[in-house]
C-alpha cells in the first residue's frame, strides 16, 4: 500500500480531513455531556429533596430548642443547622455545575453549526 494515499498530501487535505473529524468530536461530546447533565440533574433532584427535609428538621429543632432551653436541644438545633447548610451549599455547587454544563452544551452547538 503506498504511504500517499494513506496520509493527506497537503496542508489544504490535512485542515480539509481534521474538519470532517471536528463534527463527529463534538457530538461525541455532546453526548458525554448529556450523561453528565443527566446525573448532575438527579443530584439536584435529590439534594432539593433532602435541603426540604433538612429545612423542616431544623426548624423543628429550633423550636424545641426553644421550648426545652437545655444545652442539648440547642445543640441539636446547632447541628440540624449545619447539616441543612452542608446539604444547601452542596445543592448550590450542583447548580452551578448544571449552569457549567450548559453553557458547555451551547458552546459546543454553536461549533458544530459553524
Amino acid at each position: 500500500m503506498d504511504d500517499v494515499t494513506q496520509y493527506p498530501r497537503s496542508t489544504t487535505e490535512a485542515a480539509i480531513t481534521a474538519g470532517a473529524r471536528k463534527p463527529s468530536r463534538i457530538r461525541h461530546r455532546l453526548e458525554r455531556l448529556q450523561e453528565e447533565l443527566s446525573r448532575a440533574r438527579a443530584t439536584e433532584e435529590v439534594l432539593t429533596d433532602q435541603v426540604r427535609y433538612l429545612d423542616e428538621v431544623a426548624e423543628d429543632a429550633r423550636i424545641q430548642g426553644l421550648v426545652s432551653e437545655t444545652p442539648l436541644a440547642d445543640r441539636n438545633a446547632r447541628d440540624a443547622r449545619i447539616d441543612r447548610d452542608r446539604h444547601a451549599a452542596l445543592l448550590e455547587e450542583t447548580r452551578r455545575k448544571i449552569a457549567g454544563l450548559l453553557a458547555e452544551r451551547d458552546d459546543l452547538l454553536d461549533r458544530l453549526l459553524e
